[in-house]
């Protein structure tokens, strides 16, 4: 933003420049009026190609930070195309800053920021309450709860996203969750209260481990 400013202000030195000799040389007013537009329009042109050039390998660097799983760098480059878009009314970007706000709560998620985590989780639901990533950040908004230690509002979280999206969870995100509440109830001493999340665990865990893990749990709790 800085650097389109400065430019943005050489830019304009430059025209002052060019108008005080053109006073000289050119007395028609009306000539020197389309003079100074088409100058003016140049230099608005080149800034807006420097603009786009600046976002598009913003969004190119994130994108390959992300497929790396260099979440911190990625940061970076996330929050650079939030500066440059993120209050814009157009739709078509509107639309495609939506991975965007996504991505910088996954970044912040896995550098263990999750008080950020949760917070950037909320703009992105604030601004696409129906969106495409929306059930994975109810998810996100839980755990992110859970990490840092506020239990009772992670179970209400938890609860809320398994009500929200019952029918679009899969059963082996559904047995994630699962899990995650009876880690909850277990960190509140409430062992008997995690029976029922166990049952549904073994009942539709995809796999051996995490069907193990629940029936031994279970089995703790009877002893």
């Amino acid at each position: 933003e800085h650097t389109l400013l400065n430019t943005y202000e050489t830019g304009h030195q430059d025209i002052t420049k060019i108008t005080v000799n053109m006073r000289i040389f050119h007395p028609n007013k009306l000539w020197r009026a389309f003079f100074i537009g088409a100058v003016i329009l140049c230099c608005t042109f080149s800034l807006y190609a420097e603009s786009t050039q600046t976002s598009s390998e913003a969004r190119q660097s994130a994108n390959a930070a992300l497929a790396q799983g260099d979440f911190e760098s990625a940061l970076e480059f996330l929050q650079l195309l939030i500066e440059y878009h993120g209050e814009s009314k157009q739709n078509p970007v509107i639309r495609l800053m939506e991975p965007i706000y996504y991505n910088l709560g996954v970044a912040f998620f896995f550098t263990a920021h999750f008080d950020e985590a949760e917070t950037a989780f909320q703009v992105y639901l604030k601004k696409y309450p129906n969106g495409a990533y929306a059930p994975e950040t109810f998810i996100y908004i839980a755990d992110s709860l859970r990490f840092r230690g506020k239990i009772d509002d992670a179970l209400k979280a938890y609860d809320k996203a398994l009500k929200e999206f019952k029918l679009k969870y899969s059963d082996d995100l559904k047995t994630d969750i699962l899990c995650a509440m009876v880690r909850c109830k277990i960190a509140k001493d409430k062992w008997s209260e995690t029976v029922p999340f166990l049952k549904q665990i073994v009942e539709i865990a995809t796999d051996s481990e995490r069907r193990n893990w629940a029936s031994t749990i279970w089995t703790i709790v009877y002893l």
